[in-house]
């Protein structure tokens, strides 16, 4: 008698397959558990974010070389079974039966963790993928069951799994609820005290250079994203000001560079304040206008009298997706103009840059004071973080290197800084929105890289603010 083999996939405890289904066969009961963090069924406000929420699950005939045999003949594809998880459906008993001929060794399943945040409905890619692939036992007789368990560890993630290197099965189930248990993604909060203005930014893991910006020119080097976990930081509420650089003492009045001015310079300054009263070097009412134009040397150099440093970009971009791959640090809708400060150029000699949000009321075009984004904020438990999205793009304490390279290569990676110069030439990266750009600049994955001899380096485009290990 020849079996069809069959598989059939249940989103609760299983006792086998459907009646309709069921064939006179043995039957493998496989269990499925994971310790990454999956979306609840009832989501809660102060719920960790998922990193995962799909299981795509294959099952193989066994193998002759590099294609599969049933008795009924050759086949070239698995059967398949792809579903949504939640850590409701884990708890419960995540299981699905594979129907057998009795005796029969050499069959393989194959379970894959992955998130659909990153695949935009496509097959997962392997860097992203926590994937098991397991031999099945042989069933002894028709109507047995054996049960066997899979557990998929987010340590795993990107390691690649070979259907000729399959893993014995492990016998039993089903296994303890372990979702949510890798301690990666565990929500850590600072250990001490904020200083004035900071707010602490609690440890966690997140997606890092989500793959839906590969078609945007801001990301022309994303080709996957990684796993990242970060300890807690804190970090600045609002860009640095003016005011608190000049107080710090390190800001020149003059710069050697003729073709542009020194940014904290009378003549800079003329063109957001020309009501300058006399006095060196700062427009009075600049004073508490965020900084823009300092050299990423001269802001690290301020951060660094503080007990801090410049943002990671890792740092800046967990921030900016709301510590939740989010898509604007607000959620998921695109921005209008009174979101946050974007598409204010478009005038003079900015007329090759974004214009969408200048209004005839508009006198120059440029940054605004901090908190100008109705919805430019995260609110954490120690208080509010303003103007990530948009205002001023902002330098991280980076080395600028393309995603394809070596900074960027590990799948899983711990509070990241890149030391490495890309082979393109550019020397720092900048991080976020501004002003003069696109509503897609405001995007977490978006970043640019910047020459010091580039006209760009001293950019009224480009502020900072600090972080602090917490």
């Amino acid at each position: 008698m020849n079996y069809a083999s069959t598989l059939c996939l249940l989103a609760a405890v299983s006792a086998g397959c459907s009646a309709a289904e069921a064939m006179p066969a043995g039957q493998v009961l496989v269990w499925v558990t994971t310790d990454a963090p999956v979306p609840e069924a009832v989501p809660r406000s102060d719920s960790t974010p998922p990193l995962f929420d799909r299981l795509l699950v294959d099952f193989y005939p066994p193998l002759t070389g590099t294609s599969c045999v049933t008795d009924a003949g050759p086949c070239e594809l698995p059967q398949s079974r792809q579903l949504a998880i939640d850590e409701k459906q884990i708890a419960d008993g995540l299981s699905f039966g594979v129907a057998l001929p009795p005796n029969v060794e050499d069959y393989l399943v194959r379970a894959r963790l992955y998130s659909s945040v990153l695949n935009n409905g496509k097959l997962p890619q392997p860097r992203n993928v926590i994937d098991s692939i397991i031999t099945l036992p042989a069933v002894p007789a028709e109507g047995q069951t054996i049960s066997i368990a899979i557990v998929l560890r987010v340590d795993n993630v990107g390691i690649p799994a070979y259907l000729d290197q399959a893993q014995a099965p492990t016998l039993g189930g089903p296994p303890p609820n372990l979702v949510g248990t890798w301690p990666g993604a565990a929500r850590v909060p600072c250990s001490g005290q904020p200083h004035t203005g900071e707010v602490c930014v609690p440890g966690g893991a997140f997606w890092m250079g989500l793959p839906d910006m590969l078609e945007n020119p801001l990301v022309p080097d994303n080709p996957s994203a990684r796993l990242v976990q970060l300890s807690p930081f804190y970090m600045d509420a609002t860009e640095v000001t003016v005011q608190q650089l000049v107080d710090s003492d390190l800001a020149l009045p003059d710069d050697p560079i003729p073709w542009n001015p020194n940014p904290f310079s009378r003549s800079y300054y003329s063109t957001w304040a020309p009501d300058d009263a006399e006095g060196w070097p700062y427009a009075a009412k600049a004073r508490d206008m965020p900084v823009s134009g300092a050299t990423q040397e001269l802001a690290r150099a301020y951060c660094q009298t503080l007990g801090g440093d410049l943002p990671s970009e890792a740092q800046f971009e967990y921030v900016s997706g709301g510590l939740a791959n989010r898509m604007f640090i607000w959620g998921n809708d695109d921005p209008t103009c009174a979101d946050a400060m974007w598409g204010r150029a478009g005038v003079g000699i900015l007329t090759a840059y974004w214009g969408d949000c200048l209004t005839p009321d508009d006198a120059t075009s440029g940054p605004r004071p901090p908190r100008s984004g109705k919805r430019d904020v995260l609110t954490l438990e120690g208080g509010s973080i303003y103007d990530i999205a948009g205002n001023l793009l902002e330098w991280t304490r980076d080395v600028w290197s393309r995603q394809d390279e070596t900074c960027w290569a590990d799948v899983l990676m711990r509070d990241p800084v890149c030391p490495t110069p890309s082979k393109s030439g550019a020397i720092y990266s900048v991080r976020g929105g501004g002003w003069p750009l696109a509503a897609e600049a405001m995007r977490p994955p978006a970043r640019l890289g910047l020459d010091p001899l580039s006209e760009h380096f001293f950019s009224p485009a480009i502020g900072f603010r600090c972080v602090r290990p917490g």
